[in-house]
């Protein structure tokens, strides 16, 4: 999965603590859970004159899990 967030460093943390909270590590069918937790795998990431364009404090994170979740990569290029 692809989401654009803060650069906080206690973000990522702080979010797989939360995700060990909610479907424990060893648990039965666990990456079909978190899958379903972590929602849609696309997400709409601005350009401007051919670079990335985030604010000052903001990344993008790719959640992957060990592959029961297979997603596809596209791109999409809209504009000029």
């Amino acid at each position: 999965m692809i989401r654009v967030r803060e650069r906080d460093e206690g973000t990522l943390l702080d979010f797989e603590a939360l995700l060990a909270q909610l479907v424990p590590p060893g648990s039965r069918d666990r990456e079909r859970l978190l899958c379903l937790l972590l929602g849609r795998s696309s997400a709409a990431l601005p350009f401007r004159q051919r670079r990335l364009a985030l604010g000052p404090d903001q990344r993008v994170l790719l959640i992957g899990t060990n592959g029961s979740c297979r997603r596809h990569w596209t791109l999409t290029v809209i504009g000029r």
